[in-house]
């Protein structure tokens, strides 16, 4: 019996969205090998290996470092603080004012 239209387009569709998940896993896999560590330079927040799950890259002074969302000093390693900081995206710091740790005494760079 032949496949109907209808079949063969949800099939295309079912292997469209196999392929899809499958490159995001890929995706998620290389920045997590690649990706510098908590407190290690970054260029943006793809360069930290914590970025798809709460790590961004943070410019302060004249360098950058990864770093991770928070919401209390106690979420930050020691000698770091839960502050306001401009997470950086594609080389370029945002203008998203969020919640992140940052190295003690310092203020992020504006």
């Amino acid at each position: 019996m032949a496949k109907s239209p209808r079949a063969a387009r949800l099939r295309i569709l079912v292997l469209a969205l196999i392929a899809t998940v499958v490159m995001v896993a890929a995706g998620v896999i290389v920045i997590r090998a690649t990706g510098n560590p908590f407190g290690g330079e970054c260029v943006d927040s793809y360069s930290c290996a914590e970025f798809l799950t709460g790590g961004e890259c943070l410019q302060q002074g004249d360098g950058s470092y990864c770093s991770r969302y928070c919401d209390v000093d106690a979420e930050c390693p020691n000698g770091w603080t839960c502050g306001e900081a401009y997470p950086t995206v594609l080389g370029m710091e945002t203008s998203a004012l969020d919640s992140i740790c940052v190295i003690a005494g310092a203020l992020p760079a504006r």
